[in-house]
């Protein structure tokens, strides 16, 4: 995927997520009033159950309310 979604209902806001290894997971920062939203793609890498803890590898972009979620020159 090469831009987190565009349609907010396709986030989910209920709670918290299970996570699975083999899943990438677009991920976006919480909207407050006059900031902006920043997304990333969040894999996990090792997880923990036991400990409650994962490892992970991430893409972010740090340009407001840009959803490109490519690194540069890799396009």
């Amino acid at each position: 995927m090469t831009a987190a979604p565009r349609d907010g209902t396709l986030y989910d806001r209920s709670g918290p997520v299970i996570l699975r290894s083999g899943v990438i997971y677009i991920v976006r920062s919480r909207e407050y009033a006059g900031a902006c939203v920043s997304y990333a793609k969040v894999e996990p890498l090792e997880l923990d159950a036991d400990a409650g803890t994962f490892r992970f590898r991430y893409i972010n972009n740090p340009h407001c309310g840009d959803r490109a979620l490519v690194p540069p020159g890799n396009s």
